[in-house]
């Protein structure tokens, strides 16, 4: 009887757990594996995590809604974005400036 009981308390713990932990950060990548400073930087701040969320999900709406030569210009735009971004090292305003302008262009972009 007791293995019984036990089991579910193990599993409620184990879900309350992974709920907390889950919503620490928001960033669109791993924190558990966040490689350099840029992306510890995001990890550990609550605002560029949440800027990091929104780009992500303005670029997949984006990517998702071309095709072809504009969807791997966006792609190439992306991925130069993202080394220009290492620039800013682990400097929390430089990183908030570059999210602030991609989330804009991304906005701008998708109301027109």
């Amino acid at each position: 009887m007791k293995k019984a009981t036990f089991m579910p308390t193990l599993v409620l713990l184990g879900c309350s757990l992974a709920v907390s932990v889950g919503s620490v950060n928001a960033a669109s990548f791993n924190c558990r594996r966040a490689s350099g400073c840029v992306e510890e930087t995001i990890c550990n701040n609550a605002r560029l995590s949440r800027m990091d969320s929104t780009m992500s999900s303005l670029y997949f709406r984006l990517r998702n809604g071309n095709y072809g030569a504009e969807a791997r210009r966006l792609v190439r735009s992306q991925r130069s974005w993202l080394v220009s971004r290492e620039s800013c090292g682990c400097d929390d305003t430089c990183l908030v400036n570059m999210y602030r302008s991609r989330i804009q262009t991304f906005r701008y972009i998708l109301r027109n």
